[in-house]
């Protein structure tokens, strides 16, 4: 089925798909719009014509919940945001959360940067979660993962006449 419309923004053609309702109308569909944007379309009939002005702006979504990798040492946790799913504007920024079960704090960390939380308790199991933030707004919570720092093991020394 030929298109009923011809589509253009800034004098290109712009890909689009039709679909004609029962009153009449025809919707037109865009893929792979940029979030936060206002565009400016001019509709032509495909028979020719003078353009109809069409205008529009897409919204801007919240990024899906990312992962976080966690790593335990002696006193502290190494802690990674891996983004998840983003189909709306940059991410600019991350939040770990981790608490002993008592306290609860957080650490502001980039997504994809390494970070530490240091001073914990060894042999306290730890819940760490993060976030991730874009202009729409801060994702949900990551899944929980724990961990628990543990000190070093010393290394056994032979007694003496052995």
């Amino acid at each position: 089925m030929a298109d009923n419309f011809k589509v253009l923004s800034d004098g290109k053609e712009v890909a689009h798909t039709e679909e004609p309702k029962e009153d009449g109308t025809t919707d037109l569909k865009f893929t792979g719009l940029k979030p936060n944007s206002n565009l400016k379309y001019d509709v032509y009939y495909a028979t020719g014509g003078d353009p109809e002005k069409a205008e529009f702006s897409t919204k801007d979504t919240k990024p899906g919940a990312p992962t976080v990798q966690v790593t335990a040492d002696d006193t502290k946790l190494f802690v990674k945001i891996v983004s998840g799913t983003n189909t709306g504007s940059t991410i600019n920024s991350g939040k770990i959360y981790y608490t002993d079960g008592t306290t609860a704090k957080t650490m502001d960390l980039k997504p994809g940067d390494a970070g530490t939380i240091s001073g914990l308790t060894n042999d306290t199991e730890y819940q760490v979660q993060a976030t991730v933030t874009n202009g729409a707004g801060e994702s949900p919570k990551s899944a929980v993962v724990k961990a628990t720092p543990v000190a070093p093991t010393e290394p056994e020394t032979p007694s003496e006449g052995e």
